[in-house]
């Protein structure tokens, strides 16, 4: 069993914009931004702002139920959550290496404060043929989702979700 100690860092530039290629400095987020403290496969959550931008956000805690529905724990104060929330639709996107900067940005930066964070990372999207959602292109596994409910919880509100389509691409 191996045990360590973690910080989490994310590249910006002088302006604090992620910056993949060359960046100027690093902010470190400390050893607790590592808090669950194992690796897990990491989500994107895509939705659309009222204004139709998109908005992504980085995920980990999902779960399926035994009736094969998803489960997202998002917390209430996140624009996605409050996309969700609004448009009853979203994707969830399986990604892979290549989306590792990208997805580190959209874990750091909150789409209340930064609201065009996904058109600074360049990734495109597409919208989705069944539902109100965007499909970033790049990712290899996308599930078109539809909103069954959300529970709340102690710190979380779950969201609960039919999968409408999945995607290989």
């Amino acid at each position: 069993m191996l045990f360590c100690k973690c910080s989490v860092i994310v590249y910006l530039d002088r302006d604090g914009n992620f910056e993949k290629e060359k960046p100027i400095m690093m902010k470190d987020l400390g050893r607790n931004a590592f808090g669950f403290g194992w690796p897990v496969p990491v989500l994107m959550v895509a939705t659309y702002n009222d204004d139709q931008t998109v908005n992504v956000m980085s995920l980990h805690e999902a779960m399926r139920t035994n009736s094969g529905d998803l489960v997202l724990c998002i917390g209430p104060r996140s624009k996605t959550h409050e996309n969700v929330e609004k448009r009853k639709a979203f994707t969830v996107a399986l990604i892979d290496q290549k989306l590792m900067s990208e997805i580190d940005y959209f874990g750091t930066v909150t789409g209340n404060r930064v609201p065009d964070k996904f058109e600074r990372t360049g990734l495109k999207a597409i919208r989705s043929k069944h539902i109100d959602a965007p499909v970033i292109e790049g990712s290899r596994v996308v599930i078109e989702c539809e909103l069954i409910e959300i529970v709340t919880g102690t710190k979380f509100y779950y969201c609960a979700c039919e999968s409408c389509e999945c995607c290989c691409r």
